[in-house]
């Protein structure tokens, strides 16, 4: 049901509905999502095929060390992006807002401030790595794992700026509708990290003597690759049309206003995601103090479960910037058409993952059971996997509905909320839990079991303040800026 602007007046004043008749096309209906999500679903699942490889890969090269320790180290890497990662993507609401507003004048200024955040982010990480090799050796009792784990992170520091700046870029187009572009800059990007995995891990080449085989010769591929992605970005971006429109190269300055903005906005963005990271990341160091082997276990329940879970995180970004655009042009009405639509299609979606990973669990498995190791304990891997894959099956249910509320509320800018309710939820829901299993000697699935509480928590959580409605009457731009304008016509926001 398309709202008319007295519609959006009305429901701006009332709880959010929690059941919207989904239509076809309009704005907030299902053609309109999909034109947005579908390539940011495609981005993210060139994320998965490229880390299905590396890990594919690794597992061929040595399953209990080198792709356990791609995994923790991995994760590891990835909290430490979270703090300037949570602001730079803040800005495609920024960019959502303004768009919807009308302002696009102010988009250019945006993606700049993201630039120098960018680079403010790369720097940080550089200035971490000499505490990276003492906190692995305090955590990991093994030198060997903690060895590579430390190196694999070392390495890929060295890209953070370029991971960074392409999440600028990224939300700088997605912002403003145009997902497409982003699409395919991250399928080459996969591609390219393929390629070099596979060279690098196996037989990297002479005349790059820094690059080792193994879990090192990943990490040079990954920072390869995110320079490559950074040079598409770049080309793309700064061209004469996109500075008619949008200002992308006069707006190079630093806006002072703005900039306080999205670190305002942006900052509790990046607790949620750094509270998010470090659970999961003290989920498998804990998992890793209980043995190799329920670590190898997880790493293959976690891998398999990026099928649904990646995608997921690219209906949310699209819902975040629909809400976000349709905030700016003072249509929460539409708004919330929107989150439902998301809610609905992502839902089906879901169930039919969490349905195979029940119904299929030994072949996906069996995908990283291949290779020259240890029959014995490739056994015992592949029992606790199965295990845990009925976890997975769970947890991909309530994923889906966290994400997408929490999509909805960061979008018109209730952020401060989602960042209060992880956190409550990863201490009282899942770390504890994890370390009461550790201190009595549990078994592992028990810390499953814990990871499933977190995501229930969030979800109720999450739907609780949508359903408050309180998101509706906010905005992360000028107040005098957001346009009064009617419903959009069919056809959607490209």
């Amino acid at each position: 049901m398309r709202t008319t602007r007295s519609d959006d007046i009305r429901l701006a004043a009332t709880p959010a509905r929690l059941w919207v008749r989904p239509t076809w096309g309009g704005a907030g209906g299902v053609r309109e999502l999909t034109v947005v999500a579908l390539p940011m679903i495609f981005s993210q699942l060139s994320v998965v095929v490229n880390m299905f490889f590396d890990r594919w890969f690794l597992s061929l090269y040595d399953l209990e060390y080198h792709m356990a320790a791609a995994q923790t180290g991995g994760i590891s890497w990835w909290l430490m992006q979270q703090l300037p990662m949570g602001i730079v993507a803040y800005l495609g609401t920024f960019v959502a807002q303004y768009n919807g507003a009308g302002r696009d004048d102010r988009v250019g200024a945006c993606l700049w401030q993201g630039i120098y955040l960018s680079l403010a982010g790369g720097i940080l990480n550089l200035l971490m790595m000499p505490a990276i090799g003492p906190a692995f050796a305090f955590m990991h009792p093994d030198a060997v794992l903690a060895g590579l784990e430390t190196e694999y992170v070392r390495i890929l520091s060295v890209g953070s700026f370029f991971l960074l700046l392409n999440f600028a870029f990224s939300f700088y187009f997605a912002g403003r509708g145009n997902t497409w572009l982003p699409m395919v800059v991250n399928f080459l990007v996969a591609g390219i990290n393929i390629v070099l995995n596979k060279w690098f891990i196996f037989t990297p080449p002479e005349w790059l003597p820094f690059v080792s085989p193994g879990l090192p010769g990943a990490a040079w591929a990954t920072v390869a690759s995110l320079a490559a992605g950074s040079f598409l970005f770049a080309a793309s971006t700064f061209t004469p049309s996109q500075e008619r429109r949008f200002r992308v190269l006069s707006a190079w300055r630093v806006d002072p206003p703005l900039l306080t903005r999205m670190i305002r906005y942006g900052f509790p963005q990046s607790i949620h995601f750094m509270v998010d990271v470090a659970a999961f990341s003290t989920f498998l160091l804990l998992v890793g103090r209980v043995g190799p082997v329920e670590l190898a276990a997880t790493t293959v329940a976690f891998t398999i479960s990026h099928f649904n879970f990646v995608p997921m995180v690219g209906m949310s970004h699209a819902v975040g910037i629909l809400v976000g655009r349709h905030i700016g042009a003072g249509r929460p009405g539409t708004a919330e058409a929107s989150a439902f639509a998301a809610e609905f299609v992502t839902m089906a979606v879901c169930v039919l993952f969490a349905a195979g990973y029940l119904l299929f669990p030994d072949f996906l498995i069996g995908l990283f059971m291949q290779g020259d190791h240890d029959a014995a304990v490739m056994g015992e891997i592949h029992a606790l996997a199965r295990v845990f894959m009925w976890f997975i099956a769970y947890y991909a249910i309530f994923d889906a509905i966290s994400l997408i509320y929490s999509s909805a509320l960061k979008g018109a800018g209730d952020t401060r909320f989602v960042m209060l309710l992880s956190t409550f939820a990863a201490t009282f829901g899942f770390i504890g839990p994890c370390l009461l299993v550790l201190r009595f000697g549990g078994h592992a699935a028990l810390m499953w079991a814990a990871a499933g509480s977190f995501v229930t928590i969030f979800a109720v959580g999450s739907i609780w303040r949508y359903r408050g409605g309180k998101w509706k009457t906010m905005k992360v731009i000028e107040p005098d800026l957001v346009a009064e304008v009617e419903a959009e016509e069919p056809g959607g926001i490209l």
